[in-house]
């Protein structure tokens, strides 16, 4: 859930079982027997590539291979910024940086939390539809469909937040169970842009672009992430206040998600 702040949202939102390919080699397997009566059976051809190429394991997939572009880029920034996952964080940190092209900054919020579950924390953040009551500013968030049997790591929802004395911003998004990734449990939501667009304004400013991840590790967690509103959905003080001028609040903002979750969490 996620509001533009100056390159900071207001609102969590809101988080990659490492699969095997399994890949046939060409060459590995050859019939024993004449294929028709009468048909001389070919020789085996020798596989006469090297050992090591012969040898070499199918790649691992990782649970951000089917992600979007604007999650790459954004996990790829947050990763430089993490601590290895196990090594903890003494106190709370918060990044912000520039992206180009666009009207706000990108946000990474880290925090110890003791004795935080990873995996109940990601538990919690796939659960869209009890967010409301137990995230703050969070108004509307409920899953546009339950989870697929055949991929219940996914999820559609509709969500609408309230940045106090300044607009209510609506989206819908889709949150993906990414699993771990080097050493943390990841989740992380990208805008669906057509189902956005689609959308009522009269009912808040809607979300041109909304981007983030959920990281936990023991005892720590991490919430990135990167949005802003449409322009043509505000007027001029309410598009300074979501975008330039929202910074003061963002680490706020950050720390009250990361908070917010890590109790429900525990519960």
């Amino acid at each position: 859930m996620i509001v533009a702040t100056s390159g900071h949202p207001n609102r969590v939102l809101p988080g990659l079982a490492l699969l095997a390919v399994l890949t046939v080699i060409p060459g590995s397997w050859h019939l024993t027997g004449p294929i028709l009566s009468g048909q001389q059976q070919q020789q085996q051809q020798p596989d006469r590539r090297n050992p090591g190429e012969r040898q070499r394991p199918a790649p691992e997939r990782s649970g951000l291979d089917d992600a979007p572009p604007e999650v790459i880029a954004l996990f790829d920034e947050v990763m430089t910024r993490m601590p290895p996952a196990g090594s903890g964080v003494a106190e709370s940190r918060f990044h912000h940086w520039t992206v180009p092209g666009a009207p706000t900054r990108a946000a990474l919020g880290i925090k110890g939390v003791p004795g935080v579950d990873p995996d109940a924390l990601i538990r919690r953040v796939m659960e869209v539809d009890g967010y409301e009551g137990r995230i703050a500013h969070v108004l509307v968030n409920a899953s546009r469909s339950a989870p697929a049997e055949e991929d219940p790591g996914r999820v559609a929802f509709t969500q609408r937040i309230n940045v106090p004395g300044i607009a209510e911003v609506q989206h819908e998004l889709e949150l993906v169970d990414a699993g771990t990734i080097r050493g943390y449990r990841v989740a992380y939501w990208s805008l669906l842009r057509e189902e956005t667009a689609a959308m009522d304004p009269g009912l808040g400013a809607r979300s041109e672009a909304n981007v983030g991840i959920w990281l936990a590790s023991p005892g720590v967690v991490g919430y990135a992430f990167h949005s802003w509103p449409r322009r043509d959905d505000l007027n001029r003080f309410q598009w300074f206040s979501l975008t330039t001028g929202a910074a003061v609040a963002a680490r706020q903002i950050v720390e009250r998600n990361i908070d917010d979750m890590a109790d429900w969490a525990r519960q």
